[in-house]
C-alpha cells in the first residue's frame, strides 16, 4: 500500500510550486523583454521539480493499473496542474 503522507506531501509541494509558478509567469510576461535571468532560471527549476514530483506521484499512485488506466490517470493529473 501506498505511503499516503508521502503522497500528501507531494500533492501538496505539487500546489505550492504550481502557485509559485503562476507568480513567476506573470512577472516574466510584465517584465517581457527585460526579464532577469535570475527569474528564467527560478522558473526553470521550479518547472524541472514540478516535473520530478509529477513522475513521482504517477509512479506511486498507478503501479497496480493496467496501461491504458495508467494514460487516462496520467492525462487526469497533467490536465489538474495546468498553469
Amino acid at each position: 500500500m501506498q505511503d499516503v503522507a508521502g503522497i500528501d506531501e507531494k500533492y501538496k509541494q505539487t500546489n505550492k510550486l504550481l502557485m509559485d509558478l503562476r507568480l513567476e509567469f506573470e512577472q516574466l510576461e510584465a517584465a517581457g523583454e527585460n526579464s532577469s535571468l535570475s527569474l528564467q532560471e527560478t522558473i526553470q527549476l521550479n518547472l524541472t521539480s514540478l516535473s520530478r514530483l509529477l513522475n513521482s506521484l504517477e509512479m506511486e499512485c498507478l503501479p497496480s493499473q493496467n496501461s491504458k488506466r495508467k494514460e487516462i490517470w496520467r492525462i487526469r493529473l497533467l490536465k489538474s496542474t495546468r498553469i
